[in-house]
């Protein structure tokens, strides 16, 4: 018998490659690449990803929650509602629990009344449908009370068929409770459901707050969740559950004593144009201004008298002339610079407009430094609001947005944008951990966010309710969402060194 010679045996193995690499090209579904419109980039810099592929026994991302395998489904709602009140209607039916790979949460509010009040809040329960990861593995129910929350995104209709009803809540419980999964000590009273009905992915907070955590300079950085919610037996979709930003142990730990002395008073504040509009608001007690501003300095700690109020003014009053100064000695003897530096480029990462107007938090400990802390509100970032659209260019640079006047100042100082481009070059490699991590979770969000479109049609729409001010791009898929969210974020990066570096000439 005649063997096979070495030049057949080698004919034979490329005919076996050939054969294996038809069959699986067969088996794969091909998917068009999603395009940005954005213009094109005039310098050929791109982000090139510094960070090494994981491991394949990584441990997911701590906010990816594994999926339940209880096979039930979430209990109807039963309490009939009063004569005088509308209930809407269930949409959808109650998605079998062992389909979710996160929580399920059901308010049920006293007599199912509707939640139509920003200030006021109602009475209601809440059920915490667990994840395979808990301890009892059984559902809880907590009472509590609930209110809507949002301004301008704040939006009624009775039956609920308009997608920008999909509002955000404030949940306060009765007592203390660990809602988040991957957080069992972090018991609160205080919960914020977020719609991210202006983001379709539900993944721009996460992006910057996941960022935020490995450069590790903020002192505080909101912790998460996400949950598919359920208002008396109606299912509105996929929400973010996140802590409130509050003077807490577990949250922004600073010690707010009374104090009238500024070089003493520690404190929390967000400068926000609405300020003023907030239950029981007070200029000089509640909220109050720095000179040639017109937004308010809202005081989110324990402050209870006007010497202490004018303490905290003089304090920050103290804080805003050094920075508008230019004078970095003077600054550092004042303020965190590297907290400064890094809330610089999560707002301009993100093309945030809404930094000069709202959502912008300082915190103080008693006798220390002024931080810049607790990045939020970041549904009108990365590319879908349309005046940030487009990759190119600076927040701080006023193209219609109002940048923060602090933000303004610091980048007219060549010293303080070189140290925002050194910090840029450090932090790239947590960057592209982040965008991993993103698609990561985009993956798991997938189901959720498809049931979520099916409630609301939020794939191919334009969002916002400002007729001229639309988000430019059309989007018809959760994975075209995530796709152009990361794709805009690698490009955004490249860009913004490239207009930092215009900047220093």
């Amino acid at each position: 018998m005649k063997y096979f010679t070495p030049r057949y045996g080698r004919f034979l193995g490329w005919a076996l490659l050939l054969c294996g690499l038809l069959l699986w090209t067969v088996g794969c579904q091909v998917r068009p690449p999603v395009t940005m419109d954005v213009p094109p980039a005039d310098t050929g810099t791109s982000l090139s990803p510094e960070a090494s592929d994981p491991p394949e026994d990584t441990a997911p991302p701590p906010h990816i929650l594994p999926p339940t395998d209880t096979g039930t489904s979430l209990p109807p709602e039963t309490s009939p509602p009063p004569e005088d009140t509308v209930t809407p209607p269930p949409t959808l039916p109650p998605p079998s629990l062992s389909a979710l790979p996160i929580p399920v949460l059901s308010v049920t509010t006293e007599g199912q009344a509707l939640i139509l009040s920003r200030l006021q809040y109602i009475e209601a329960t809440l059920t915490v449908h667990p994840t395979a990861d808990t301890v009892s593995g059984e559902s809880i129910t907590l009472p509590c009370a609930i209110r809507a929350r949002g301004h301008s995104s704040f939006h009624y209709c009775e039956d609920f068929t308009d997608y920008k009803s999909k509002n955000s809540y404030r949940i306060k419980m009765e007592e203390s409770a660990a809602l988040l999964p991957h957080k069992p000590g972090d018991k609160d009273r205080d919960w914020v459901l977020i719609s991210c009905k202006n983001d379709a992915s539900a993944l721009r907070n996460h992006l910057v707050w996941d960022l935020a955590r490995r450069m590790d300079s903020l002192p505080y950085v909101t912790d998460y969740t996400w949950v598919e919610l359920y208002i008396n037996g109606d299912y509105r979709g996929l929400y973010l559950l996140t802590e409130q930003i509050e003077v807490d142990g577990d949250r922004v730990d600073i010690d707010e004593s009374a104090c009238t002395d500024p070089a003493q008073v520690g404190y929390l504040l967000e400068y926000d144009f609405r300020g003023d509009i907030e239950t029981n608001a007070r200029e000089g007690l509640t909220y109050f201004y720095l000179p040639g501003t017109d937004i308010e300095w809202v005081i989110k700690s324990e402050v209870y008298t006007e010497a202490e109020t004018a303490a905290v003014r003089a304090h920050l009053l103290t804080c805003h002339e050094a920075i508008l100064s230019g004078d970095r000695v003077r600054m550092e003897e004042l303020i965190d610079l590297p907290s400064f530096v890094d809330m610089f480029i999560l707002q301009e990462l993100s093309k945030n407009p809404d930094v000069g107007t709202s959502s912008f938090f300082v915190q103080r400990d008693a006798g220390g430094k002024l931080c810049l802390t607790a990045p939020w509100d970041f549904d009108f970032g990365f590319g879908t609001y349309s005046t940030g659209v487009s990759n190119l260019g600076l927040v701080t640079s006023g193209d219609k947005v109002s940048p923060h006047p602090w933000f303004a100042a610091l980048m007219g100082q060549k010293w303080f944008v070189e140290e925002v481009l050194s910090r840029m070059a450090e932090i790239r490699p947590f960057l592209e951990e982040t965008l991993t991590a993103t698609e990561s979770v985009a993956a798991v969000l997938t189901p959720a966010s498809d049931r979520n479109h099916n409630r609301w049609g939020i794939y191919g729409i334009k969002y916002i309710k400002f007729v001229n001010d639309q988000v430019s791009v059309d989007l018809q898929s959760y994975e075209e969402h995530v796709a152009f969210l990361t794709q805009w974020t690698r490009l955004r990066f490249a860009r913004m060194e490239q207009a930092l570096r215009q900047v220093l000439g």
